[in-house]
């Protein structure tokens, strides 16, 4: 091969070059109609977007109710527990709190029977009387052994009724509210779809009318699931507040650590509060009918 030709391919690609870079520089540029861009960018929508908006929300959505679930995973379980471990506490603190008792009624035995004694021989009945149960009650102290006792039931009770009252409202507001307000979304999504598809065809956009419907099935799931509009929320929607939430969160979250706080827990479930129930103590009541208007 000669030097002459394998020169000459250079120059070629080189005035190929300048040719080009001239006409680029001779020629103004003209922007391309706006209707040639619209259908450029509708090219790079896809029917299947919404699926991808499905499958994207849902994951994430279930990544925050797990988050929540593993801040306390068993709120309820570990609230009993603590309750049962202070009740076995308590008993034991009751029996021992009455053997010091009888140990200290019999130690003070002989002065006590010196005062009875006394008393007698002036003849203070009434202080003889007075004196007599005294000893009684510190050589025998079981009356104080069954208050102590006879309190724990009480308690047991107060908080049986508390969780119920803590279950019943959480079943209104939030995970009644929340399960009404996923089907309320789909509603509104499908009036929403029913509207575009609607003004596309009157527009002739048989395309974007296409696109509607095939991704019009994972938009109503997505709603379903996942909505976050105010009042609308979806069944996986995380937890903002009780009248703001999904159905799973509400029930997996919200309301096993309300129930958690109504017997004793000290702290409220997920962002938001628990409404202001009251407690229901049975301990505070004097006499068994005041159980009536308590209810």
């Amino acid at each position: 091969m000669s030097v002459v030709g394998s020169v000459s391919h250079p120059r070629i690609a080189v005035g190929i070059a300048a040719l080009a870079a001239g006409s680029l520089i001779a020629t103004p540029s003209v922007a391309p109609p706006s209707d040639v861009v619209a259908s450029a960018v509708e090219l790079t929508a896809s029917p299947f977007d919404p699926y991808v908006d499905l499958i994207t929300n849902t994951f994430t959505n279930l990544g925050v109710i797990g988050a929540h679930w593993l801040e306390d995973p068993l709120p309820t379980v570990v609230q009993l527990a603590t309750n049962w471990f202070d009740y076995a506490q308590r008993t034991l603190e009751a029996f021992g709190a009455t053997a010091q008792s009888f140990v200290d009624g019999l130690i003070n035995l002989p002065d006590q029977l010196d005062t009875l004694f006394s008393a007698i021989s002036s003849s203070e009945i009434t202080a003889a009387l007075g004196q007599a149960i005294i000893i009684v009650i510190s050589a025998f102290p079981v009356l104080g052994l069954v208050d102590r006792l006879v309190a724990i039931p009480i308690d047991i009770v107060g908080n049986i009724v508390n969780a119920a009252m803590a279950t019943l409202h959480a079943v209104q507001v939030p995970v009644g509210l929340a399960a009404l307000s996923s089907l309320q979304a789909v509603v509104a999504e499908l009036e929403t779809l029913a509207h575009n598809f609607v003004d596309d065809l009157s527009a002739g956009d048989i395309t974007g009318a296409l696109f509607g419907l095939i991704g019009a099935p994972a938009d109503l799931l997505n709603a379903y699931l996942n909505s976050e509009a105010p009042g609308l929320a979806g069944l996986l929607a995380p937890f903002e507040d009780v009248n703001q939430t999904g159905f799973v969160d509400a029930l997996v979250n919200y309301l096993p650590r309300a129930v958690a706080e109504s017997i004793g827990a000290s702290y409220a479930p997920l962002e938001g509060s628990l409404a202001d129930l009251g407690d229901f103590d049975l301990g505070d009541l004097g006499e068994p009918s005041a159980l009536v208007p308590g209810f």
